[in-house]
């Protein structure tokens, strides 16, 4: 059974298996091998995607573990490059919502 909350957009539902889609900063870090601040400075440079809330930021958990993936598989990342490249598919994949969809993920309700 999907949560509700008190906006009209419904949300994912989730099990104990399931990992929320967006991490913080520190697991990011842990997951990457790096600092916090290190994840910090690049999400304030522009170059790591992250939803901020106040002062508070939390990363897109695929976009971490496609970045480990791909270095896994022997792939060198360049995390700058990565995250300019994972934007801007992104952004193509939002243009190639149906006109139903379109005001999804941006605010719209």
């Amino acid at each position: 059974m999907a949560r509700r909350s008190r906006s009209t957009v419904p949300l994912p539902e989730t099990t104990a298996d399931d990992a929320h889609p967006l991490m913080t900063i520190r697991a990011a870090a842990e997951v990457l091998g790096c600092s916090d601040m290190t994840i910090r400075r690049r999400v304030e440079a522009r170059q790591f995607p992250a939803v901020k809330i106040g002062c508070k930021a939390l990363v897109p958990r695929v976009f971490v573990e496609r970045l480990l993936a791909d270095a896994l598989a022997g792939r060198t990342v360049v995390v700058e490059e990565y995250a300019a490249v994972w934007a801007q598919t992104q952004a193509a994949s939002e243009d190639n919502q149906t006109p139903r969809d379109a005001g999804r993920g941006r605010g719209h309700a």
